[in-house]
């Protein structure tokens, strides 16, 4: 029996995804680094998911379940908790990878020092099942906190890859999330760690923005900016508002998604009010989720 621990441990959580978990699953084992473990952590499916995973005879998928609903923070806690890799990358049950995006991403870390704790890449994003995809590729690494508090980065968690050595400093994810929960610990990773870049897609994203979470968004949002008050206050006034007010007009354009533009206007006003100075691109996309908040056929 090979007890050699894997390069990487590759953390899976999932809940009620049965037609496609078998995606983001094949998306791991194809990846052009071979040594792997793919953790699938079950959160109390009820659709057949645990049918499709345990069908799996590759040795490097392992199962894992939850008797009870504990949400995505807790899953991948399980997941982290059994990981063996020197390496961590989380990815979405309705994701999947680019076959080089472990080897790419490792390569970089490899050679850098043991301050560049993390490393995250582009993607391209899909949404709503549309055959289109939008590309998002990053530009900046280094010391980002006050960047990504701010939104002018964004990681998107099927992209990041970290030491795992770095919960040693981090911790785990915060179950009290549930939602945020991967922003709350990015941020506890950027307070110690460099953050390093793959410019180019590793990932395909399917998101699903209809979804009626606006309302378990906000109480994330707000536990979340409430947690790292310390930090916003350290890095001065204006980080402070600024982020704020980019964490409102997004909860304004989850609302209008949502079509509930009496929220939505609620938010744009709370945004105004800490931070009127976003950049445009965000203004003209809360205008045109609130045209077709109140304007459907828009």
């Amino acid at each position: 029996m090979n007890n050699v621990a894997p390069q990487v441990s590759v953390i899976v959580p999932v809940f009620n995804r049965v037609r496609v978990v078998g995606r983001a699953i094949d998306s791991a084992l194809a990846q052009s680094v071979h040594d792997l473990e793919v953790i699938v952590v079950d959160d109390a499916s009820t659709d057949g998911t645990r049918a499709i995973v345990e069908a799996y005879t590759d040795t490097r998928v392992k199962y894992l379940r939850h008797e009870k609903n504990l949400y995505a923070a807790a899953a991948r806690n399980t997941g982290m908790s059994l990981a063996q890799g020197d390496y961590i990358a989380f990815l979405d049950s309705d994701d999947e990878w680019l076959p080089e995006k472990l080897r790419l991403q490792i390569g970089i870390l490899e050679q850098a020092g043991p301050d560049w704790g993390c490393v995250y890449g582009g993607a391209r994003i899909f949404k709503n099942a549309q055959p289109n995809a939008v590309v998002y590729r990053p530009l900046k690494e280094g010391e980002l906190l006050r960047e990504f508090l701010t939104s002018q980065i964004v990681i998107w968690t099927p992209t990041f890859l970290f030491r795992r050595e770095c919960l040693d400093v981090v911790g785990s994810m915060d179950v009290a999330l549930k939602r945020s929960e991967d922003r709350d610990f990015y941020i506890r990773m950027l307070s110690h760690y460099k953050l390093a870049k793959i410019g180019q897609p590793v990932a395909n994203i399917f998101l699903d923005t209809m979804k009626s979470l606006a309302d378990v968004s906000l109480a994330s949002r707000q536990m979340l900016l409430n947690k790292h008050r310390h930090l916003l206050d350290e890095l001065g006034w204006v980080t402070r508002r600024h982020a704020y007010g980019i964490q409102w007009m997004l909860q304004a354009e989850q609302y209008f998604v949502e079509k509930r533009p009496g929220m939505g206007m609620l938010y744009v006003v709370k945004s105004l009010a800490k931070y009127p100075f976003l950049p445009l691109k965000r203004y003209l996309a809360m205008a045109y989720k609130l045209g077709k908040s109140v304007w459907p056929a828009m």
